[in-house]
């Protein structure tokens, strides 16, 4: 059963690299980042420069341009609506000139401040804010447009909350993944001994190596070499550490 799970695995790691989910994964996360664009200058302040750049400003214009062609806006409510978009977006790279001109260290990928008043509810952490608070913030916009019969932009901001949500969840998924990684690394590098020797999932914090109390010899001390410090396997196994260092030496020497 193990090793069918093991083959799940390594299939999924298989795919999750292969070009073609790649390239899903990438025109996926485009259309979230355009559901974000149609309303970021309006929600963030204080963006960092490479994140509110040049490039960011023309995919943000496109975003708009699309949004407001597919959902037939017209009229007043496009005019303000892009209006509104174009002035927020030129004070926000003055804001950036300004700090650049002045010497502010700032970091260039910040996504920006949230709006003060998201700080006062409840639970107000980042996360929460950026899928739950802001999408709402949105939405609860789009449904005033509605009821005062600005229809088509009413749709096009009830689409921008959904986008907004599904974009935050898949960053989380992103940032969840680093952090548990880092930490199974951790766990890996502390017990990387034990789960050699083979004791047990409550010694090793759930870090085993399968079959580690049947290796012999020459196996654990490849495995040893593979996964351990040059520190920890030279404590552990100095014979094997003494021939590989005569061995590296060797090569240095010819």
């Amino acid at each position: 059963m193990a090793g069918a799970t093991d083959n799940i695995n390594a299939l999924n790691e298989r795919l999750e690299q292969s070009d073609l989910v790649q390239g899903y994964k990438f025109w996926i996360k485009f259309a979230f980042d355009m559901g974000f664009a149609l309303v970021m200058p309006i929600l963030r302040r204080n963006f960092g420069e490479r994140f509110f750049s040049f490039v960011m400003v023309l995919f943000m214009g496109a975003a708009v341009l699309v949004a407001t062609s597919w959902f037939q806006l017209s009229g007043i409510p496009l005019y303000s609506y892009m209006a509104t978009i174009a002035v927020l977006s030129a004070f926000h790279m003055l804001v950036i000139f300004m700090r650049n001109r002045k010497g502010h260290e700032w970091h260039t990928r910040y996504e920006g401040d949230f709006l003060p008043f998201f700080q006062f509810l409840p639970k107000s952490g980042y996360w929460m804010i950026e899928s739950v608070y802001e999408p709402l913030f949105v939405l609860s916009i789009a449904i005033g447009f509605y009821f005062v019969e600005m229809q088509s932009l009413a749709s096009l901001l009830a689409a921008s909350s959904v986008l907004m949500f599904l974009r935050s969840r898949y960053n989380y998924g992103l940032y969840k993944t680093r952090i548990l990684d880092e930490r199974d690394a951790m766990i890996e590098a502390e017990y990387a001994m034990e789960a050699l020797n083979g004791e047990s999932s409550k010694e090793t914090k759930g870090y085993v190596i399968k079959g580690a109390k049947s290796l012999n010899d020459q196996d654990k001390t490849a495995l040893g070499k593979r996964i351990l410090s040059s520190d920890e396997f030279e404590k552990n196994f100095p014979d094997a550490a003494k021939i590989t260092m005569s061995k590296e030496d060797m090569r240095k020497t010819t």
